[in-house]
């Protein structure tokens, strides 16, 4: 669903998916605050289906974040932990249990270690 026609309804839609309050999500579109017309505004279907929609895409760019931070842990791990000379000239402890226990899928020639170059860094 694109943004409600009316900029004061999204700014209402943001803020309410942002966690503010009726009364601040209200106060925040300019409207003058009143009880009534700010709870009749904030669960009209509309506004109340565009935060379920805002509040979904958040979650999942938040998921998005983690699954990247993870993957490049992952990646340092790697690179790290090439092999037990290189991690004790780096001052890094070698255990491949670690690694290993961090990939969410086993080394396959479909999903393979991640590479490094000298220089990527």
């Amino acid at each position: 669903m694109p943004a409600l026609p009316k900029a004061s309804y999204e700014t209402v839609a943001q803020a309410l998916a942002a966690g503010r309050t009726q009364r601040e999500a209200y106060l925040a579109a300019g409207y003058s605050y009143r009880p009534a017309n700010a709870h009749r505004l904030c669960t009209s279907p509309a506004i109340a289906s565009r935060v379920t929609e805002i509040a979904a895409q958040r979650y999942e760019d938040e998921r998005k974040t983690r699954e990247i931070a993870a993957n490049e842990a992952v990646h340092e791990l790697e690179r790290y932990m090439r092999c037990r000379q290189c991690s004790e000239v780096r001052g890094h402890a070698y255990n491949r249990s670690h690694l290993v226990a961090l990939r969410p899928n086993k080394i396959s020639a479909s999903d393979p270690p991640s590479t490094w170059w000298p220089g990527e860094r």
